[in-house]
């Protein structure tokens, strides 16, 4: 429950602090009219997400594609979470980089409502598919009710933003909670892992049975493995926090 509920505020936090950067963006352009646009953007990538995550979850895999996907799925979330991680970029720098490029242009709402779009389906599609990965263990009564619970917590957090107009806290949500991304993604990657090579009867001999078990979740040893590799993501995140906390000469 407690993991649904900080992948569901961690996805909506990275999606609004994308937005605000967008509006902030086009108001110091001078561009108030394409504002709309971004959440046009928005509502089309949320709903073309939503739909995609049906399709893939009723979609009739076999255990080795499923797992693949799984492999995946992790493997790319991780990677996207530790580049995020280890930038030097801010989101905002990020977001105005690639909008001051294209507003001029004449197809600027549409570029506009594409860039929010396609970051709204890349954050629900995240949310749907890492939901549905844990509902073997969780059950979806869990899931639901943290879901739930992290979309107040998002709420709470965009009217503190709102009403206090400042970012450090949202920002301080957000990398926290990319660490237990991290984690999920890395629990994600190993157990479709150990599905796929669960999936060749060849490899279920004894040595590389126990081999392959340890990539179970149900295996007491994997827990240690993930947080194990967890030292890297963590290491990041304490590198930026020793930066940005220490003055400058």
């Amino acid at each position: 429950m407690l993991e649904a509920a900080f992948l569901v505020l961690r996805e909506c936090a990275e999606l609004l602090l994308i937005a605000w950067a967008a509006q902030a963006c086009l108001v110091r352009a001078r561009r108030e009219e394409l504002v709309p646009h971004l959440r046009h953007g928005i509502a089309a990538g949320a709903a073309l997400g939503i739909g995609l995550v049906v399709w893939i979850v009723q979609h009739p895999w076999s255990p080795r594609a499923e797992a693949l996907l799984s492999m995946l799925l992790g493997a790319s979330v991780l990677f996207m979470a530790t580049a995020m991680l280890s930038s030097k970029v801010s989101i905002r720098d990020h977001v105005g980089r690639w909008l001051l490029a294209a507003i001029d242009a004449r197809s600027a709402p549409w570029i506009v409502a594409a860039f929010l779009g396609l970051a709204a389906l890349r954050e629900t599609v995240e949310i749907g598919l890492f939901l549905h990965a844990a509902e073997a263990t969780e059950g979806w009564p869990r899931l639901v009710a943290g879901a739930l619970a992290g979309g107040a917590a998002t709420a709470l957090a965009a009217l503190a933003f709102r009403t206090l107009q400042s970012r450090i806290p949202l920002l301080a949500v957000y990398r926290l909670s990319s660490l237990l991304l991290c984690l999920l993604a890395i629990e994600l990657t190993l157990g479709g892992l150990g599905q796929f090579l669960a999936t060749f009867p060849a490899l279920q001999q004894p040595g590389l049975g126990a081999m392959v078990d340890l990539l179970t979740p149900e295996h007491t040893g994997f827990r240690y493995l993930c947080i194990a590799l967890m030292v890297v993501p963590g290491t990041m995140v304490f590198k930026r926090w020793w930066t940005e906390s220490t003055p400058e000469r």
